[in-house]
């Protein structure tokens, strides 16, 4: 996932400096918290780890250099990078015992999702 970073870093879907710095901080934060959650679980991670995450996303700006999709191959990608990044958030944000509430997490999101499902015109 970290190559894909990269490579979309060349390849979003909208040109310009607005999208890059959303971008930017977008995987900014999302690189920090990683980091945060996985730092102390493996030696190999402090030692090792970072440096291999750091390579790929450098990788995947030079394949980026080199290689483009259509169109549809980027929003792909990004739907793939953005369904992760859901994915290592939900894992990190319930809790691990039994005795959690999952009612509580769709509720939060509620909100949300209501103020996207108002804007949507099909």
């Amino acid at each position: 996932m970290n190559l894909l970073v990269g490579y979309l870093l060349l390849h979003r879907e909208k040109a310009g400096q607005t999208s890059l710095v959303l971008y930017f901080v977008a995987m900014s934060l999302h690189f920090m918290a990683s980091d945060y959650g996985m730092r102390g679980l493996s030696e190999a991670y402090d030692r090792r780890g970072r440096r291999v995450i750091s390579g790929a996303v450098a990788l995947g700006w030079v394949l980026g250099l080199f290689i483009d999709l259509p169109p549809a191959g980027i929003g792909f990608l990004f739907a793939f990078l953005a369904g992760g990044i859901k994915l290592n958030t939900l894992k990190t944000e319930l809790p691990e015992n039994r005795s959690s509430r999952f009612g509580a997490f769709p509720g939060r999101r509620r909100p949300l999702l209501c103020h996207h499902a108002g804007r949507a015109r099909i």
